[in-house]
């Protein structure tokens, strides 16, 4: 095994222990994206491994969201979390996420 695959598992173990798991729900990795580069200014990144999402503003600043096998969910880094909120704040899609949610959980169709 060559140095670069190991510091590529160190990475992946690091952020495993470190990360907030399940926060982003798998389907709203594209709508987050769009979100972040559209209305906040980011760029987005090639993915690697198994990373979903991968977005950076300045040298050193990148939110990654990566897929943890065994338990089946997103995981992200604190500054993802805090983005991720945002998201859920002043996203223009969230009225419609939400007013989907009530209206499947009511029975009623718009």
């Amino acid at each position: 095994m060559s140095s670069q695959q190991k510091k590529q598992e160190k990475l992946l173990a690091r952020r495993d222990a470190d990360g907030y798991p399940g926060l982003i729900p798998l389907k709203e990795i594209y709508h987050f994206e769009d979100f972040l580069t559209h209305e906040r200014d980011w760029h987005s990144a090639v993915t690697q491994g198994r990373e979903l999402l991968h977005v950076y503003r300045h040298a050193g600043e990148e939110i990654i969201v990566w897929y943890k096998e065994k338990p089946r969910t997103t995981v992200t880094t604190r500054r993802g979390m805090g983005l991720y909120y945002c998201y859920l704040t002043f996203s223009k899609r969230k009225d419609a996420y939400y007013h989907e949610q009530m209206d499947r959980n009511s029975g009623q169709h718009r």
